[in-house]
């Protein structure tokens, strides 16, 4: 690296956003926040976005990339000093040019997109209820107490953190709400699905299939392309998408800290 990381304004990052699925986040925040706090080296070998710092609630991880290793270890040891307990996700990093700085491991994300509508009927014709979060947590319809014991219990939470990002739909069982998708709005031709979660006691029922489809229909609607994230361990998820008719696109890494939990998708 030639250049050395130093402050900036978030709008400095624009020309160096790579086009990539990991960037779309990144560039939420700059376009939403563009006066917010970034690092950028001088001759734009490696910039660091996001997390608290960035003042944003909806970016709980950093963005950060690096044209070679020298920066790389650079934006990780500006890490190490102003955010001990950040994920990091990589865009546009190679696998085979990670370095990991000490303290740091790799997880990864498989990314696969669906062209078109989701499968089967559409979403006002499925047999199973499948109803908007917000919707549903305005008339109280009960949640199963697996899926509030992950957090979604905690509505007012998730719309201040994820609110104007997101879009949660969930499927109805005997009356509650027994698998739940979330619909990444960021930036960009695509909508994201993500953090897919049936009840374990209800799977194999096609709860989460159905939810997944209505999603997916959903997001063609708004005319753009539904994308699904999952952790590359995750088969389960990853056959859920693929019995939806996504296919797989890439394979991006991320780094987090040996002490923390790979963040599930």
């Amino acid at each position: 690296m030639n250049g050395r990381l130093q402050l900036t304004q978030a709008a400095a990052l624009l020309p160096h956003l790579p086009d990539s699925a990991m960037a779309v986040f990144a560039r939420y925040i700059v376009e939403r926040d563009p006066g917010s706090t970034a690092m950028l080296a001088d001759d734009g070998s490696a910039w660091v976005l996001g997390g608290p710092w960035a003042g944003r609630p909806e970016a709980p991880s950093y963005w950060a990339y690096a044209q070679d290793q020298a920066a790389l270890d650079a934006a990780l040891h500006w890490l190490e000093q102003h955010a001990p307990v950040a994920d990091v996700a990589l865009c546009n990093q190679p696998a085979d040019e990670l370095a990991i700085a000490s303290g740091w491991q790799i997880g990864w994300d498989t990314h696969l997109c669906l062209d078109g509508p989701g499968p089967g009927p559409g979403p006002a014709a499925s047999p199973i209820p499948i109803v908007n979060f917000e919707q549903a947590c305005q008339q109280g319809t009960p949640m199963h107490p697996e899926l509030a014991a992950q957090g979604y219990a905690d509505y007012p939470a998730l719309i201040r953190d994820f609110g104007r990002l997101d879009r949660f739909f969930g499927a109805i069982h005997e009356g509650q709400l027994v698998a739940m998708a979330e619909c990444n709005l960021a930036a960009g031709s695509h909508i994201s699905i993500q953090a897919v979660s049936t009840a374990s006691t209800l799977r194999n029922r096609g709860l989460g299939k159905a939810v997944v489809g209505h999603a997916a229909n959903w997001i063609h609607t708004q005319g753009k392309q539904a994308h699904y994230l999952a952790s590359t361990d995750n088969h389960a998820s990853i056959a859920l998408a693929r019995a939806c008719g996504f296919n797989q696109a890439m394979t991006l890494p991320y780094l987090y800290r040996p002490t923390q939990t790979p963040s599930p998708s």
